[in-house]
């Protein structure tokens, strides 16, 4: 077989897996997984997109809703002389449960959350780096009429270190 024909049955192949369609708690895991991923790298629009527009958080008495979590984000992300990265914790996974497993319309989710501090001028992010602060999070996700799976309702509560905003 020549090269042009097996990196065409190659793109054919990877095409298929992507659009292999995923079950709606993988979907799920999917929103969780991009927005701790998209904090990480400062993609902030694709990160904030995973927040319905009534999202809120009632942890610790306080009501925190869309526009202070997103403050909260940018504040996070860049602090004076450093700036927080998240990470998910090796050793534990994020767990979800469908409302309904024929036509799910909301999901509950489990899972942690550590952020930890770099110098913003490094040129890498060490994978070694101190935990400053770490949180479980147990969320409530509800699809939209358009489809895409957004936090709607969420409590933290801190496991490690202190939130570095107020």
């Amino acid at each position: 077989m020549s090269a042009p024909r097996i990196a065409a049955a190659l793109l054919v192949v990877a095409a298929a897996l992507f659009a292999w369609p995923r079950s709606a708690e993988d979907r799920v895991r999917g929103v969780i997984e991009g927005a701790v991923m998209d904090f990480a790298a400062g993609r902030f629009r694709s990160c904030i997109a995973s927040l319905d527009e009534g999202f809120l958080d009632t942890s610790s008495g306080r009501k925190i809703d869309r526009l202070t979590l997103v403050t909260a984000l940018r504040q996070l992300r860049s602090g004076e002389g450093s700036s927080l990265y998240a990470r998910f914790p090796d050793h534990e996974p994020v767990e979800v449960e469908l409302d309904d497993p024929e036509d799910p319309t909301h999901a509950r989710a489990r899972f942690a959350v550590e952020f930890f501090s770099i110098h913003p001028k490094a040129s890498y992010v060490d994978p070694d780096a101190p935990v400053v602060w770490a949180i479980e999070v147990d969320a409530v996700l509800r699809r939209g009429d358009d489809g895409a799976w957004r936090f709607w309702r969420a409590e933290h509560e801190t496991t490690a270190g202190t939130a570095p905003y107020r």
